[in-house]
């Protein structure tokens, strides 16, 4: 599992088993529902493809610029 977290200020973390940066860490505990999190006004969640995460996840490594 792995977690990339992008803030309304441009930050992003990320989170893996193994690296993390920021406060960004893998629960040990199953998260709420993708509606759940919806209907919190703080958080925009979405439901992306896998090649779209990977791409998010490169730039949380800081290893390319899409962009």
């Amino acid at each position: 599992m792995r977690k990339v977290e992008i803030f309304a200020d441009g930050r992003q973390s990320y989170a893996s088993p193994v690296q993390s940066s920021g406060s960004s860490f893998l629960a040990e505990c199953q998260f709420p529902s993708i509606d759940e999190i919806g209907k919190d006004p703080q958080f925009i969640p979405l439901v992306i493809a896998a090649d779209e995460f990977q791409k998010w996840w490169e730039i949380a490594l800081g290893r390319n610029d899409f962009g």
